[in-house]
């Protein structure tokens, strides 16, 4: 009968530890969603003040540099585009 209530007990015990992995991972799952949805404002910020920065508007001098390197970069991303356009004629 001890044998019984052991593995009864063993049982119980996993049946709780999987319910906890499962309850562990919806959470996980829910902060994970979260920070996706911050993303996407720190995608909307980061495309209203290079909005204002593409306009001319005068920026705050760290947020100015951050736009002139993506200004920098899609300049080196037109520059490659048209290597492989003369590549493919």
């Amino acid at each position: 009968m001890a044998f019984l209530d052991k593995l009864s007990s063993v049982a119980k015990d996993m049946t709780e530890k999987a319910g906890e992995a499962v309850e562990i991972t919806k959470l996980k799952s829910k902060v994970s969603k979260e920070k996706s949805a911050i993303e996407e404002v720190l995608l909307k910020i980061g495309g209203y003040y290079l909005d204002k920065y593409t306009a001319g508007e005068e920026l705050d001098e760290g947020v100015a540099l951050m736009c002139k390197e993506i200004a920098e970069r899609n300049k080196t991303i037109e520059d490659l585009m048209g290597q492989i356009a003369a590549v493919k004629e």
